[in-house]
């Protein structure tokens, strides 16, 4: 008995063949072709193949097995094999569905040729009898509506298809149709040989084409067109492209313009149909990126279309009024009716939603009037969607909402007549107190796409900035307010919705308050779910809501979005803020240094208010480009689109920054001033009228200083504005740049008499700030006064003092208890409360060096930031010292200002070997350390800051009566001891104890000192500390030393202890009982700041022989000569941090002599992860240097060496990774060229060197010198140098001879040639030598520092460095290094075309090292990814050989 499926199988006619399926002439698809790229790098992914070769074959097979089976089933059922020899037909990319219609198969038969790269292939041939069904479980809360079969239909063969498909409208339609069709209707349609059964599919006869779609259709129809093409399998790098096509349309500047989105929405009209030609034709572009060119001629052939439309209209309503004139002239009058005449009233329209003239663009055909009314086939206006309709069909009309998605005001009964809709009640109770119906939500967001909310004026915005000459400062402000601020929140092109806090469950009632106010202000809209919001604006992110409580409020708490979630990405998916850089968007705010010099600088009698701004943020409409990003996830399945700036997202603040710039400007301009600010917070300083003529004189001088060095300046986030170098070193700061003078506003409003005195008042800020929409929060203002807090200080003007308030100082006390009374802590904890002490140590200055504990322990969180961990045993003490300071009423200091510094030529050194020295006016005082010293981390970064405070006591041992000023400078030659005070703390823990005693003693003596650092080639007391001691009538008296330093030294000339006199005796230095414990960290700093051995011969290996010690040491001496002296120093630096790890580990000298092989590999381990691989393998390097010239054997083994480099490599920290240093540009040098004055001698120097260094390949170092008394003849390039040189086919270039390089000691050529003005290098060269005319022989780049000069300076590698970044600075441009010149000119001859041999030899490498200097690997190898075969045949004459790409 034949089974179920073979009688039904025999029941059934057998199924029409339709010749085109015919497998035999199936024709392999070429899956080296771009539309399977996908599924290449799936198969790739997956494991499944090797490489894109391996996949196409992988391809190509599977097909083949689907063809045999499809051969074989074509067979059985009947089906013919072709004659041999006819060339298989090319069969259709798609798969279709059986033509039988409703005919079930026997089986299934495997499709011929798939349609598209699929995941799985098999299909889902399930009985639906088995499918699970989830019973309990409801369906969605709403089932958004979607585009009709044919518009499926075209996506799913990658076909052009008119947006209207993805409309509100038309989607309601297709919903309306489907219902209304019968399941049981289909059609015949004819195949090659037969007849088949078809479901009706064809297109809308109210579809309209897309350029007669309005702006707001066409944005009304992109979500769900990017919804529909991702649903059906475009390319991800398709549905990529469009969507940043209609982001960039949407964002485009053009939208602002009259008549811009008419020419936006014929623009995507043509180009998106155009992009769908050019890819059946393989001609493919770039949809994303718009062409301006075409955008212009669009919009001015629309501009013209338009005015000759409304010429031809106003001629035929001329030529109709006439005739109607003429009709009634020559016909008597109506009568008059009896009736009462009825009171006309103007139609009711909602005011919230969108007029329906920008619903449809008229027809082209029709250019008649609404009042001459229209034919059976002219499109009406519907009175209930409000949409157009044929004449017709508009009676037929059933929708219930408009096409905008709002309620309908009348709707069709079941008899087709007008009827009032009956309201319904809405059962959803989300957050939102007042419910909504469904459409509501949908109306206003579709309204506020083109009505941004905001209380801020555009109008009056571009009036002030235009009166004021700041629009071109402020060339985005004004657009950003009429449509929406761009803050760089990325395309979204995944839904990501992840779970928010717990802390909206603990505080469910506050979190519904804050959002309930939200929704009352109009901030949020909605609440809509996934699949509303999703056809409405895309794939969109919501990011982590949480609760956090506001300081000093109880059971207040504040709403936070966490935009940087995921900290990580995974998945594809990654947070706004990684995608955000917040130095792109750069405002000014008053950092402490700067205000403080602010209100240094105001005349006696001046006073501050505080003003904040009324949720600053919030004012800020967002453009709709950007909602995605900001979507608020409310519940399980409820969400709201936040279209206002929001607190959290990486560029709000600068954006913000930049709103509120533009307003200081505008008060500036106006003559209100001075102006600070800090986010929200602005501080008004006005000065007494008195003083005012003087305050603008000043003013005018701080301008020129301003201007003279370079005027605006950007750090990170910050602009600010430079002056000149005060005289305590630092560099003078401004909030502004000084351009408009303070005006005299006394009789320009009302005032009290005590405002009268004083330039300004409240009153005239507020009639500036009015017109523009500026909220102020009144309850907030601090009114003028000498007293005024700002930034979480309390300043007064009256004595010029800053103070911690006293609430500010307990808040503090209070966190510090909290702290202690836990023992593990979060990363999140540790830095609150350094950010807290960090703020308090502006004021409390001693501080400072009681913050080392807490910065340790965030340095401890690397590896898990997330993992709560124990302090370091000395945070507790730390922190009580800043609890008892805190408890102090004087909680204040001086507001710091410009300080002249007395220079009493103090100096400070100290020796390891001997001791420390001093030098205080040309007197000279040393001592002694003792044999121990060095131990418990005391280094001689300890020793240094020992040496200057025994300098700062000696010269305060005079009387401070007798100084003559407070501030004090002095030198010394460590770097970490000078900067170390800057910072006023040390990372080393006893020369940090040091930092704090010499702190408290100098605010005991209400003195300060300014640290300056000294080479110590040019330390005076470099002498004394070694044991070279002036004569004994200079010695300053002897001083009391610290008990804390007692036991470590003693007077130089005190009695030797027992342990030196028998060190004396071995011959031992003094230090040779000390066991230094120096970690890793420490060992790199002494390398970075001058340590004491720099090359390999000074280290001694322990090995003997028959032969005299001058010739051992000749034999060293030669040897030595091998490394260039700058990789001997490396190799030094190596030594030294070798010997360190062994005196460390206790490992004798003859146990370093050899190196074992263990050792060395012990030694690597030891410093991975404090350095990086190249600076491990060449400290390693110069540790088998030191084995070679003393004749000892290496036998450590490459394999085993190579293998803990290559570990090594991967545990450094990313904070030791450099980045790739970035090239210099030709359009870099033509921006440069404009800040050198080529007249003046040491700018012709430079630019004449950065340009023959870049198009040479030279090194700088090669062209320059490292000081300007290191010139030598026999190893520096001078003006004999130069020569000439010329092909035979008539090429010349100039050439330069180095003496000596690294990598040639015999010397070797340098040559350039001429290129294209203002960067030809010749030019340059000529115009140096002819302005820099030496009498000698110098440095060919030699300058002169006086026009009258006849001995010139060489250039210097500083020097340049210092000039380029100055140049660089004024065009704000990043900085780059030396090298980037040698980088950039490699990729300039790259992208030319010449070969990588060619640009090889010109850079004069030996071997491919040339490729890590390669950048921008995409543009060197375009020319060679091209299929044309003349692009490939002009190139591949010159490829020799393709490097790799690193």
């Amino acid at each position: 008995m034949p089974n179920e499926g073979e009688q039904e199988g025999q029941q059934q006619p057998r199924e029409p063949l339709d010749e085109a399926r015919n497998p035999f002439r199936a024709k392999c698809p070429d899956y080296r072709a771009f539309e399977w790229d996908d599924e290449r790098q799936r198969l790739v992914a997956a494991g499944t193949v090797a490489d894109d070769d391996e996949a196409v074959t992988h391809l190509v097979a599977r097909w083949e097995e689907r063809i045999a089976l499809a051969k074989d089933d074509w067979l059985q059922r009947g089906g013919q094999q072709p004659p041999e020899g006819e060339p298989p037909a090319d069969l259709p990319q798609a798969r279709s569905r059986a033509n039988s219609g409703a005919s079930r198969r026997p089986s299934r038969a495997p499709s011929v040729v798939p349609d598209a790269p699929q995941a799985n292939d098999d299909g889902d041939d399930s009985d639906p009898e088995d499918i699970r069904i989830p019973f309990g479980q409801a369906g969605p809360d709403f089932i958004a509506d979607q585009p009709s079969l044919f518009a499926q239909n075209k996506i799913t063969k990658r076909e052009y298809i008119e947006l209207y498909y993805f409309t509100v409208g038309a989607r309601q339609r297709a919903r309306r149709d489907q219902l209304a069709l019968n399941e049981d209707v289909l059609t015949l349609e004819r195949s090659s040989s037969s007849f088949a059964l078809k479901t009706p599919v064809q297109a809308s006869l109210e579809a309209r084409r897309d350029d007669q779609l309005s702006w707001d259709e066409v944005m009304q129809a992109r979500p769900q067109f990017l919804l529909w093409i991702e649903k059906l399998g475009w390319p991800p790098k398709w549905v990529k492209m469009h969507a940043a096509f209609f982001y960039r349309l949407d964002s485009h500047e053009m939208r602002s313009q009259p008549g811009g989105t008419e020419a936006l929405a014929l623009y995507q009209a043509k180009y998106r149909r155009e992009w769908h030609i050019s890819v059946t034709q393989r001609k493919l572009f770039d949809l994303s990126e718009i062409n301006e060119t075409a955008m212009q001629h669009i919009k001015t052939e629309l501009i013209q279309t338009q005015l000759r439309g409304s010429l031809q209209q106003w001629q035929s309503e001329r030529e109709a009024l006439r005739s109607e004139l003429k009709r009634r002239a020559s016909s008597p009058p109506p009568a008059q009716s009896p009736t009462k005449r009825q009171k006309w009233q103007p139609p009711r329209t909602p005011s919230r939603f969108p007029s329906r003239r920008d619903h449809a663009a008229p027809s082209p055909q029709s250019g008649r009037s609404f009042r001459q009314g229209a034919d059976g086939s002219a499109l009406v206006i519907c009175a209930i969607c409000l949409g157009r309709h044929p004449l017709n069909e508009v009676s037929k009309c059933t929708l219930s909402v408009t096409w905008d998605g709002r309620p309908a005001a009348c709707i069709r009964d079941g008899n087709g007549n007008p009827a009032v809709p009956t309201p319904v009640t809405p059962t959803d109770t989300v957050v939102r107190v007042a419910a909504a119906t469904n459409t509501e939500p949908i109306g206003a967001l579709v309204h506020r796409r083109s009505n941004p909310l905001t209380p801020l004026h555009a109008d009056e915005w571009e009036r002030l900035l235009r009166d004021s000459a700041l629009l071109e400062r402020y060339p985005r402000l004004v657009h950003w307010i009429r449509h929406g601020f761009i803050t760089d929140i990325p395309p979204i092109y995944t839904t990501f919705t992840p779970p928010n806090s717990a802390t909206l469950e603990l505080h469910r009632g506050e979190f519904n308050r804050i959002v309930r106010h939200e929704f009352d202000s109009d901030c949020y809209i909605g609440p809509f779910s996934r699949s509303t919001l999703e056809s409405l604006i895309g794939p969109f992110q919501s990011s982590p809501l949480s609760l956090v409580p506001k300081p000093h409020k109880e059971d207040v708490y504040r709403l936070v979005q966490n935009f940087s979630y995921p900290h990580t990405p995974s998945h594809g998916i990654s947070s706004i803020n990684s995608h955000i850089n917040s130095d792109d968007w750069p405002c000014t705010w008053g950092t402490f240094d700067a205000f403080a010099l602010l209100c240094w600088r105001l005349p006696p009698g001046s006073q501050g208010a505080v003003r904040d701004i009324s949720e600053a943020y919030r004012q800020m409409p967002l453009h709709p480009s950007q909602w995605p990003g900001t979507v608020v996830r409310l519940g399980e399945d409820s969400f709201a689109v936040d279209p206002c700036a929001s607190f959290g997202v990486a560029s709000h603040a600068g954006a913000y920054g930049y709103l509120g710039d533009a307003f200081a400007d505008i008060l500036r301009f106006h003559g209100i001033g001075p102006i600070a600010k800090w986010v929200d917070d602005s501080v008004f300083l006005r000065i007494l009228r008195a003083h005012l003529d003087d305050f603008n004189h000043r003013r005018s001088t701080w301008r020129a200083q301003v201007v003279r060095n370079g005027g605006r300046k950007q750090d990170g986030g910050r602009i600010w504005f430079g002056g000149d170098i005060l005289p305590d070193g630092r560099s003078d700061q401004f909030v502004e740049d000084m351009a408009f003078p303070v005006h005299d506003l006394s009789g320009d409003s009302p005032r009290s008499a005590d405002d009268l005195p004083y330039t300004y008042c409240l009153a005239d800020i507020d009639r500036i700030s009015n017109p523009l929409g500026i909220i102020w929060q009144r309850e907030k203002d601090i009114p003028f006064s000498s007293r005024f807090p700002f930034t979480g200080f309390e300043w007064n003007l009256g004595d010029y003092s800053v103070a911690i308030p006293r609430k500010k100082a307990e808040k503090y006390i209070r966190a510090i208890d909290e702290w202690l009374l836990r023992r593990l802590h979060s990363l999140r904890e540790v830095q609150k409360l350094h950010g807290k002490l960090w703020h308090a140590s502006l004021v409390v200055q001693q501080g400072r060096g009681y913050l080392t504990s807490l910065e340790s322990f965030l340095g401890l969180f690397h590896d898990s930031p997330f993992k709560p961990r124990t302090p370091p045993q000395s945070t507790a003490s730390d922190l009580r010292w800043w609890r008892a300071t805190l408890q102090r009423s004087d909680l204040h200091r001086e507001i710091p200002g410009p300080r002249e510094v007395w220079n009493p030529s103090a100096f400070s050194d100290a020796s390891s070997g001997t001791g420390i020295g001093i030098i205080l006016n040309g007197h000279w005082r040393a001592w002694r350390l003792l044999p121990g010293w060095r131990s418990d981390e005391r280094d001689i970064g300890w020793a240094e800051a020992v040496g200057m405070e025994l300098l700062v006591r000696s010269i305060l041992s005079q009387g401070v009566s007798n100084l003559p000023l407070p501030d004090i400078q002095v030198f010394g030659d460590n770097r970490g001891v000078v900067e170390g005070w800057w910072k006023g703390r040390s990372r080393n823990r006893p020369t940090n104890v040091v930092f704090r005693r010499l702190a408290a003693f100098l605010e005991e003596h209400s003195t300060r000192i300014h640290t300056r650092y000294v080479e110590s080639a040019h330390n005076p007391a470099d002498g004394p500390s070694r044991g070279k001691f002036p004569p004994q009538r200079l010695l300053l008296p002897p001083l009391t030393l610290p008990s804390e330093l007692q036991p470590f030294l003693v007077d130089f000339d005190s009695p030797f202890s027992a342990v030196e006199r028998r060190l004396q005796e071995s011959g031992q230095p003094l230090e040779a009982l000390s066991k230094p414990s120096v970690s890793e960290a420490e060992a790199k700093r002494r390398h970075h700041n001058n340590c004491e051995y720099d090359n390999i011969q000074p280290w001694r290996g322990s090995f003997w022989s028959d032969l005299h010690d001058i010739d051992i040491q000749r034999i060293v001496d030669v040897t030595s000569q091998s490394w260039a002296e700058s990789t001997a120093g490396t190799y030094g630096s190596g030594l030294l941090v070798f010997h360190v790890f062994c005196d460390a580990r206790g490992v004798a000298e003859e146990q370093r002599t050899p190196a074992g092989e263990l050792l060395i590999l012990a030694f690597v381990a030891s410093i991975a992860g404090a350095y990086s691989s190249s600076a491990i393998l060449n400290y390693v390097n110069g540790v088998r240097a030191w084995h070679i010239i003393h004749g000892l054997e290496w036998t450590v083994d490459k394999d085993r060496l190579k293998a803990a480099i290559n570990g090594a490599s991967k545990l450094v920290p990313a904070a030791l990774k450099k980045k790739k240093r970035e090239p210099v540009t030709v359009a870099l040098l033509h921006s440069l060229a404009t800040q050198f004055d080529l007249t003046v001698p040491f700018d012709a120097a430079v630019w004449a060197c950065m340009l023959v260094s870049f198009f040479s390949l030279a090194r700088l170092g090669e062209l320059t010198v490292k000081n300007q008394g290191a010139f030598k003849h026999a190893l520096h390039p001078s003006r004999s140098s130069l020569r000439f040189e010329q092909h035979r086919g008539g090429s010349e270039v100039r050439c330069i001879f180095l003496p000596c390089t690294k990598a040639a000691p015999q010397g070797e050529d340098i040559s350039f040639a001429r290129q294209s003005s203002p960067i030809d290098p010749w030019s340059a060269l000529d115009n140096h030598l002819q302005l820099n005319n030496l009498a000698e022989d110098p440095h060919i780049f030699a300058y002169k520092r006086h026009p009258t000069d006849a001995v010139g300076v060489p250039l210097t590698k500083p020097a340049f460095n210092k000039r380029m970044k100055a140049a660089l600075t004024t065009i704000s441009a990043p900085a780059i290094h030396g090298h980037s010149l040698r980088i950039g000119g490699t990729l300039e001859y790259l992208l030319r075309g010449l070969s990588f041999e060619t640009v090889k030899a010109i850079g004069r490498w030996k071997s491919d090292a040339f490729t890590l200097y390669l950048r921008k690997h995409a543009q060197v190898l375009a020319p060679y990814l091209q299929d044309h075969t003349d692009t490939w045949t002009e190139v591949s004459c010159s490829v020799i050989q393709l490097p790799p790409v690193r």
